[in-house]
């Protein structure tokens, strides 16, 4: 089934960058040295974390559609959540808050279970690349810190594309550099309506990494493994 393919790309985050653990400790710090010393009356981390998951996630939703921009989208998952805590700071200090954190969360060096192990094995064997929704400079960190950027021919970032999975536009800006046919080509990724809808509709074949054992009715064809280290019983 997948003896024709020539090459592999892959999500970056929670597919290889283990980004919930990185998030959770970097929200951490910029909440107990810059939000705890102001009065959160009676929040804590915990509150603060679910307000700024649902926000952060909501806004990701409205930039994939294009009714905000980056920018707004980096203050205001701060600034939203402070309200939410009722917390009332100008828009420099949500700003600066984003930037702190940002700068915490590129230097993590938390990667999925059996991700290098994966890459090492791969990488003799196949061209890699990346595809991934984020901004630029941040993803690129990421893969620097884990020392994982040499493994990659290509990384392609939404920011560069101009597109976010799972828009075609992305995919076959990634397509496009591999000189490759679509059908020679796989993607990897833990998110199943970003990541295997995105490459089912752009014609590449998907592989959902579903370490949750998460339920989906959908009929598209793809392949499920639960590890990365899966992988391998394919290549």
């Amino acid at each position: 089934m997948l003896s024709n393919k020539k090459y592999i790309f892959f999500d970056l985050d929670d597919t290889l960058f283990d980004f919930n653990l990185s998030s959770k400790f970097s929200l951490e710090l910029v909440f107990k040295e810059h939000i705890l010393p102001l009065d959160l009356k009676e929040y804590g981390f915990k509150k603060f974390v679910e307000f700024y998951k649902k926000i952060n996630s909501d806004l990701w939703t409205k930039y994939r559609e294009n009714k905000v921009s980056k920018e707004f989208l980096e203050v205001h998952r701060f600034s939203d959540t402070l309200e939410k805590l009722e917390i009332h700071e100008d828009d420099g200090f949500s700003s600066n808050l984003n930037t702190i954190y940002l700068d915490i969360l590129s230097k993590q060096r938390n990667t999925v279970k059996n991700a290098v192990g994966t890459l090492e094995y791969l990488y003799r064997k196949y061209p890699l690349g990346i595809i991934t929704n984020g901004f630029d400079t941040v993803q690129r960190k990421k893969l620097n810190s884990c020392m994982l950027t040499d493994y990659f021919k290509h990384i392609v970032t939404s920011e560069k594309a101009g597109a976010l999975k799972p828009s075609r536009q992305i995919f076959d800006y990634a397509i496009s550099l591999t000189g490759l046919n679509r059908s020679e080509i796989v993607f990897v990724g833990d998110e199943f309506d970003v990541d295997i809808k995105g490459a089912n509709e752009s014609g590449i074949t998907g592989i959902w990494l579903n370490t949750g054992n998460e339920q989906t009715d959908s009929h598209l064809k793809y392949i499920e493994i639960k590890d990365l280290s899966d992988l391998k019983k394919f290549f």
